[in-house]
């Protein structure tokens, strides 16, 4: 088969012609399939790692707001309120499809879409009332 392969290109420079024959074609597609398919469960992979991390800044800085409001004023706020507010001042998508839990005994659960794990935050339970699942 190489030699075949060898002897066809022989022919084609004998003739003048210059170019990749297809077999040389196909070779490259069928390496280039082969990383793109190593390569698209990573980036997804790591896709979902920074929305993780984007959720649990954007929970920790909310968090860190509601607390000083409690500190300044006493108000505190309900544990399902506080995941709305999250989304009220940050944005609708500060979560990044993550989900917020809440257990009302100070620890807050950042969980990640996909397989990219949790994060864990304590708050006081003074501040944040309540739990949500």
């Amino acid at each position: 088969m190489v030699e075949m392969i060898k002897a066809r290109k022989a022919e084609l420079q004998k003739e003048g012609k210059k170019g990749f024959t297809l077999m040389e074609m196909l070779i490259v597609v069928a390496i280039i399939a082969v990383l793109i398919a190593i390569a698209i469960p990573v980036f997804t992979t790591q896709l979902d790692k920074a929305h993780l991390a984007t959720g649990a800044a954007n929970t920790r800085s909310e968090l860190a707001t509601v607390t000083a409001t409690y500190l300044t004023d006493g108000t505190d706020i309900a544990a399902g309120d506080f995941v709305t507010q999250i989304s009220t001042d940050l944005g609708s998508d500060a979560l990044s499809g993550c989900t917020v839990t809440i257990d009302g005994t100070s620890v807050i659960t950042v969980t990640g879409p996909g397989a990219s794990g949790t994060e864990t935050m304590n708050y006081d339970p003074a501040v944040i009332t309540g739990a949500t699942s």
